[in-house]
């Protein structure tokens, strides 16, 4: 983890887990220096802690760098959950810290229960091969440690040297999903199924790297063979791709989407299905994807524009909306009057507005790659809260939509999943509820002729 000359910047929380590790660090006579960040969340209980590690640093003879970050400010301005926000300020500071100081590397407190929770999580949200590789040991200049050690090994360690800890009370909070995993599913995993779920988990982390790694090289060995990529941004995945195993396949596709649409983000097991769908379609067949690209069938194989050339290609006027504060777009006749508003805690649902041209939709659900367009073959909405949807051509035509107007509607989409049919309904994905946190406002404005 680390090499001769690297100096070593310890992330301090002031709990078990840190306060572990700048120890063992320093037992190893690792030359380091320490931080810790103030996100400012819990008020004097966040003093106090770092209080704590001003003091212990001071009689460590260790050279502490704090700051104070007022996360849930920064989590509002950027409409940001706390954890992601106070996680970016993390690694902003690190960075430039390390940066200040010629520090080489980070050393981050994260055990064996932090990585078994990671990968619960992740396989219930839906991840792949690399999602499930979890938490690596050591990643650029970021090293952990304790990734091996349980939380009960690293508690046991400091009791027997009689050091202190704190404890931060969110942890014991089931507001957080990862702190009911941790509190909930993993203790009746290991009393009802394996006590060694923990162990096993991690066993099952480094497996899974190891495959991820092979297909990483694998991919790359093939990839000049069956991907052309051109100067304008474009992808062709040639027929020949079909021809090799289909988990190679879809990693293939996955790195030349995230090429072709410049992130990896909103793209998953669906959009890689559509696109491994056009191989066995005719020229001229194509699909809209989260992003804003597109896939198009051709004589050689499939084609993946990037979203400002496909839209350019359409004549359409995609105009991105995501993150937002507060803008004003024209879409033909239409004018639409966007923002972003915090949802206040208890509101009254019966404040949300019924206006046929106003709607709130759940922003949380939907601000990736939003769009207003016109619509397009392969568009579809979701219908009911359980998961049912309908193309956006057969709802249309339910709702006896005269098939010269169904093209001047607008939509509110993310790829082809529909939010709004402007001056009709929304998507139930998009439905406000008690867990929504952000709400997109949109108002839309007829400037002229017929609607």
């Amino acid at each position: 983890m680390t090499g001769p000359g690297d100096r070593v910047l310890v992330g301090v929380s002031g709990g078990a887990d840190s306060v572990c590790l700048l120890h063992l660090l320093l037992e190893l006579g690792i030359p380091l220096e320490a931080v810790h960040i103030n996100h400012c969340l819990r008020g004097e209980e966040s003093d106090a802690d770092e209080a704590f590690v001003r003091d212990l640093c001071r009689k460590l003879g260790v050279l502490l760098t704090v700051e104070r970050h007022a996360v849930a400010e920064i989590a509002t301005e950027q409409h940001m959950g706390l954890e992601e926000a106070g996680r970016a300020v993390r690694r902003e500071a690190f960075a430039r810290i390390c940066a200040a100081h010629s520090l080489q590397k980070i050393a981050l407190a994260h055990h064996a229960g932090d990585q078994a929770e990671t990968l619960l999580f992740r396989a219930a949200r839906g991840t792949s091969i690399a999602g499930m590789a979890g938490i690596r040991p050591a990643e650029g200049p970021y090293i952990r440690p304790l990734l091996g050690i349980t939380r009960e090994e690293i508690e046991a360690w400091l009791k027997a040297r009689g050091i202190a800890w704190r404890t931060d009370s969110t942890n014991l909070s089931d507001a957080y999903a990862r702190n009911s995993i941790r509190l909930h599913v993993i203790p009746q995993l290991a009393a009802s199924v394996n006590p060694a779920v923990i162990p096993h988990l991690g066993a099952l982390a480094e497996d899974m790297a190891e495959a991820e790694e092979y297909l990483r090289k694998e991919a790359a060995r093939f990839r000049p063979q069956v991907v052309e990529e051109e100067k304008t941004g474009e992808v062709l995945l040639l027929d020949a791709l079909t021809g090799l195993p289909g988990i190679l396949q879809k990693r293939l596709i996955l790195d030349a989407a995230e090429t072709a649409s410049g992130s990896r983000q909103d793209l998953g097991r669906e959009q890689i299905r559509q696109i491994q769908a056009l191989f066995a379609m005719q020229a001229g067949r194509e699909f809209s994807l989260p992003g804003g690209f597109a896939a198009v069938r051709e004589y050689r194989g499939v084609r993946l524009l990037p979203a400002d050339q496909k839209a350019a290609e359409n004549g359409d006027l995609c105009i991105p909306v995501a993150g937002i504060k507060e803008a004003v777009y024209s879409l033909g006749k239409w004018q639409f009057s966007c923002r972003i508003l915090a949802r206040e805690p208890g509101m009254d649902m019966d404040k949300i507005p019924r206006n046929q041209y106003t709607k709130w939709l759940d922003y949380d659900k939907i601000k990736h790659s939003l769009a207003l367009r016109f619509r397009r073959a392969g568009d579809y909405l979701f219908t009911t809260d359980t998961g049912g949807k309908k193309k956006l051509k057969d709802y249309l035509i339910d709702e006896k939509v005269p098939r010269r107007q169904r093209d001047a509607i607008p939509v509110l989409a993310s790829g082809p999943e529909v939010f709004w049919v402007v001056g009709m309904r929304i998507s139930a994905r998009a439905r406000i509820t008690e867990e929504t946190l952000w709400i997109l406002e949109i108002h839309a404005e007829h400037t002229g002729g017929e609607t």
